[in-house]
C-alpha cells in the first residue's frame, strides 16, 4: 500500500523568515520597552518579535554595545 503525505505551512522556515530591522527601528522598539509600565512581551508582540529577542536588545543597550543605533544609517 502506498501512502502520500502532504505538508502545508503558513510561514517560511529557518532564516528565510528572519527580518532585518534598521537600527533606527530597533532603537525605537527598545526605547518604547524601557518606558515606565511597559511590558517587554507586549511591546515585542506589537512589533512581531519574540520577547527574548527584545530582551537581548535591551541588555545590549544597557551594556553600551548598541549606543549608536539611532545615529547609524
Amino acid at each position: 500500500m502506498e501512502t502520500t503525505l502532504e505538508v502545508l505551512t503558513t510561514r517560511k522556515s529557518g532564516r528565510e523568515f528572519h527580518r532585518h530591522r534598521p537600527n533606527e527601528v530597533k532603537a525605537r522598539i527598545v526605547s518604547e520597552s524601557l518606558r515606565p509600565g511597559a511590558a517587554v512581551h507586549e511591546v515585542a508582540e506589537r512589533y512581531g518579535l519574540r520577547a527574548n529577542r527584545l530582551s537581548t536588545w535591551r541588555t545590549m543597550v544597557r551594556q553600551g554595545l548598541r549606543m549608536r543605533w539611532s545615529l547609524q544609517r
